[in-house]
This record gives C-alpha cells, sequence and structure tokens, in this order.
C-alpha cells in the first residue's frame, strides 16, 4: 500500500518538475524573441539615423532626387512592354482569326467518295438479300452473301478514310493560312518587336528591377551617385520610320504618344541634372 502511495507521489513529483520546466523554457523563449526584437529596433533605428544623416550629404541628395524619378520611370518601362504586347499579340490574333484557307481542291477525293458510297450502298444491299434468301441453309448464296458483306466492310473503311482525307485536306490549308497570316502579322512590326530603340522587350523588364533593386537597397547600402542605373536611355522610343509601312495603325498611336512622352520625361531629367 505505501509502495503505491510512493509510486504516485514521485509520479506527481515528475509531473511538476516537467511542467516547472516547460515554463521555464516557454518563459526564456519568450525573453530571447523579446530581446530580439529590442535588438531588431535598435539596429533599425540606427540604420534610420545613418540613413537620415547620409541623405543631407550631396551622395543622399543625388539618390533622393534620382529615387523620386526612378520609380516613375520603372513603372513606365513596364507599362509600355504590357500595352505594347498586348497590341502585337491582338494583331495576330485577329489576323489568325480572319485568315481563310484558298481553295481547297478536293475533286478527286469528291470523286472517289461518290464511287465509294455508291458501292458500299450496293455491297450491303447485296449481301443482306443473298443472306436473307439464304435463310438458315449453309449453301452457295449464304456464302456469297458472307463474302459480298466482307467486301462491303472493305468497302466502308474505305469510305471513311476517303471522308477523312477530306478533312485533313482542309484543315491542313487552314492551319497553313494560320501560319500566314500570323507570319505577316509579325513581319509589320518588324524583325525587332521591340518599341525600344536599342532594347529588347527582355531587357526592358530587366531594367526596371535592377532600378527597384536600386531603391530598396539604397539606405542601407547608401549608393554612389555613379552606381544607379540611368534613366533617361529608356525614354528613347523608335521612329515611325524604322518600322515597316504596314505598321498597324494601333502601334503607330502608341509609338506617337510613347515620344510625346519621352519628350516630357527626359526634359524633367534634364533640370534634375539626371543621367
Amino acid at each position: 500500500m505505501k509502495t503505491n502511495t510512493y509510486l504516485g507521489l514521485m509520479s506527481l513529483q515528475m509531473a511538476g518538475m516537467t511542467f516547472q520546466q516547460n515554463r521555464l523554457a516557454k518563459e526564456q523563449a519568450e525573453r530571447d524573441l523579446e530581446l530580439q526584437r529590442i535588438t531588431n529596433e535598435a539596429a533599425q533605428t540606427a540604420q534610420n539615423a545613418h540613413y537620415a544623416q547620409w541623405r543631407v550629404t550631396p551622395e543622399g541628395q543625388q539618390f533622393e532626387t534620382w529615387k523620386s524619378a526612378a520609380a516613375p520611370t520603372a513603372e513606365t518601362t513596364l507599362a509600355r512592354n504590357d500595352i505594347w504586347n498586348a497590341v502585337r499579340d491582338t494583331s495576330i490574333e485577329n489576323a489568325r482569326a480572319h485568315a481563310q484557307a484558298g481553295p481547297v481542291n478536293v475533286d478527286d477525293i469528291r470523286k472517289k467518295t461518290r464511287i465509294y458510297g455508291i458501292a458500299t450502298a450496293a455491297l450491303w444491299i447485296l449481301a443482306f438479300l443473298f443472306v436473307g434468301l439464304a435463310g438458315q441453309n449453309e449453301g452457295p448464296l449464304a456464302s456469297l452473301g458472307g463474302v459480298l458483306a466482307i467486301a462491303a466492310i472493305v468497302m466502308t473503311v474505305l469510305l471513311i478514310l476517303n471522308i477523312r482525307k477530306t478533312g485533313q485536306r482542309r484543315a491542313t490549308a487552314q492551319a497553313d493560312a494560320h501560319t500566314a497570316a500570323e507570319r505577316d502579322a509579325h513581319a509589320r512590326y518588324g524583325n525587332n518587336p521591340s518599341w525600344h530603340t536599342d532594347l529588347t522587350l527582355e531587357r526592358l523588364n530587366e531594367a526596371p528591377r535592377l532600378i527597384t533593386d536600386t531603391i530598396t537597397r539604397g539606405p542601407r547600402e547608401f549608393p554612389a551617385p555613379s552606381s544607379l542605373p540611368p534613366l533617361a536611355p529608356l525614354y528613347s522610343t523608335r521612329p515611325l520610320d524604322s518600322f515597316p509601312d504596314t505598321l498597324p495603325g494601333e502601334a503607330r498611336q502608341l509609338l506617337e504618344i510613347f515620344a510625346r512622352e519621352d519628350h516630357d520625361r527626359l526634359t524633367e531629367l534634364q533640370k534634375a541634372q539626371l543621367r
């Protein structure tokens, strides 16, 4: 009896120790988190103070001036890419949608289809006729009916294949028409599909990412003015005469809008003494 009592007391004591250890561990973890938060806040406060001091230096002022123009430049570049791609893709899709296949020569197929159709119908009629006349008797009429049925099956297969061949020829002609229309739509934009004088659309997508990354890292790394990505080169729209005369009207209107915007933005950058 005493043994059971001792065991019960020991179990309670061990449970209490475990609970105490868990509580102490939880309190220590909370203290560690609080210390980490205070440390981070102190580091951020120090960083902000350092950045505030750097902002009033010539390099810091140059960064702030550049940043105020860089963010709109990144947004403008991405927006131009998006709308240019949308107009170009729409032109291509419209060209495909309105593409009409030329006349397809299926006279030989029609002739074969007509012959196969007549032969198939005749063979099936004869096969049923001879099988019906033979009845339950396995004689020459039944054998002839079986042969005619096999021939009718073969002729039916040929008829189906011939009909499918007609559809395939028309589908191929339509696919060729779509391909030609898409090729012509691409040709209206010339070999270089970009709206920019020098940069491809892929490079134009990289430039805003570099600008955004520099804006984000600036308050921590204090970049020198010479390391800031130049903004003026991004405002360089290709002139209309560098595109084929068949360039769609929507694309021409976009280029004219981009060019007017280039003039205004370059004037602003020049006043701010930015590259």
